[in-house]
C-alpha cells in the first residue's frame, strides 16, 4: 500500500484508513492525511473560485468595453450588463448546483467543506460580485474623471448626446 518512503505505522494504516493526525507517528510525512486535517481546503478553495471568477470577469469587461465605443462609459457598463447578465447568472448557478454535490454527497469532511465553501463562493460571486461590485469598480474611472482608453472625450460627447434623446 505505501510506497516509496512512507511506511505504515499500524495495522490501521496498512488498511487504508487515515489516522487522526495527532495519533500520528510522524504526521509530517505520512501519506494518508485528509482534506480536513491540512491547509488543502483553503488553497483549493481560493485557486478555483479565483480562476472561475476570472473568466466572468473576462466576459463582463470585454463587454463593457465592446458597448463603451457606441454609448457614454456608465451606459456602455449598463448595457455590458444586461446582455452579458443571464449567462453569467447562469453558468454560476450550474456551477454551484455541480459544487453542491460535493458538499452533499461527498464522503469525506475535507470534500465537504470544500463542496460548501464552493457552492457559497459561487453564489456570492454570481449575485453579489459581478452584478454590484465590478460595474462599480468599472465606473470608478469615469466618476473621477479619467479617460478609458478605449474612448476619447469626442467619442463621449457624441454618446452622452445620443443617450439624452
Amino acid at each position: 500500500m505505501a510506497a516509496g518512503p512512507y511506511k505504515p505505522c499500524s495495522a490501521r494504516c496498512k488498511s487504508g484508513e487515515s489516522l487522526p493526525r495527532d495519533q500520528l507517528p510522524h504526521a509530517h510525512s505520512h501519506p494518508r492525511i485528509s482534506l480536513a486535517d491540512g491547509p488543502d481546503v483553503p488553497m483549493l478553495l481560493i485557486t478555483l473560485l479565483v480562476a472561475v471568477g476570472e473568466d466572468y470577469s473576462v466576459l463582463l469587461v470585454t463587454r463593457t468595453e465592446e458597448e463603451r465605443r457606441t454609448h457614454s462609459p456608465r451606459r456602455g457598463i449598463t448595457e455590458a450588463l444586461v446582455k452579458t447578465g443571464g449567462l453569467i447568472s447562469g453558468a454560476g448557478l450550474i456551477m454551484a448546483g455541480t459544487f453542491s454535490a460535493l458538499a452533499f454527497g461527498g464522503a469525506m469532511a475535507g470534500m465537504q467543506q470544500l463542496g460548501f465553501a464552493l457552492c457559497f463562493g459561487m453564489l456570492l460571486d454570481t449575485f453579489v460580485v459581478r452584478p454590484l461590485m465590478v460595474p462599480s469598480f468599472l465606473d470608478l474611472p469615469a466618476r473621477w474623471g479619467r479617460r478609458t482608453r478605449a474612448v476619447s472625450r469626442s467619442q463621449q460627447r457624441n454618446a452622452r448626446f445620443a443617450d439624452e434623446r
